[in-house]
């Protein structure tokens, strides 16, 4: 084990949980081993939960977590500028569209079949939202139906990396 470092940033901790992580994936080392080596790390910042979480967690930082966040979101570190009622409308929004994914799939499909217009899709995208849709954004969606759930599925789990570093805007 490395002597305990206190002062350890949570980018410096974030990259200690990664690495403990990937070696536990890769069965190089036992869970508790690392679990246990991030919190001497963290010198009391971080709970026994917090740690195992980090360790469990470590690779929701993967390439297309980030791409889907950037093209859905923009770029983290101006997500992490914004007020935490604007953080929590993206987040807010992200989990909407993942959660009605699978009908924008269908009306994708049915758009894709002749089954249905393009334009009657957008509509009844729109009409059935539980937020504001414009005409291009339901477009895009409609456009994108077979991506658009695992998008912003993944746009979500990084947006949730980032929410330590913003603040929940909760509360919380």
């Amino acid at each position: 084990m490395i002597a305990p470092a206190p002062d350890l940033s949570d980018a410096e901790l974030t990259t200690l949980a990664e690495r403990l992580g990937q070696a536990v994936t890769r069965g190089e080392l036992a869970r508790e081993t690392a679990i246990g080596e991030l919190l001497d790390q963290a010198d009391g910042g971080l709970t026994p939960v917090g740690a195992a979480e980090m360790i469990d967690h470590w690779n929701l930082d993967l390439p297309d977590y980030r791409e889907a966040f950037e093209d859905l979101v923009g770029p983290p570190e101006a997500f992490v500028a914004t007020s935490p009622d604007q953080r929590f409308e993206q987040a807010r929004r992200l989990l909407l569209i993942s959660l009605i994914s699978s009908d924008i799939e269908d009306l994708g499909q049915d758009v894709a079949a002749g089954r249905r217009t393009r334009a009657d899709a957008i509509t009844a995208l729109q009409n059935n939202a539980d937020t504001a849709l414009s005409t291009e954004d339901a477009g895009r969606l409609v456009d994108d139906w077979a991506t658009v759930g695992i998008r912003h599925s993944r746009a979500l789990r990084f947006l949730v990396r980032l929410l330590p570093a913003s603040g929940t805007g909760t509360g919380a």
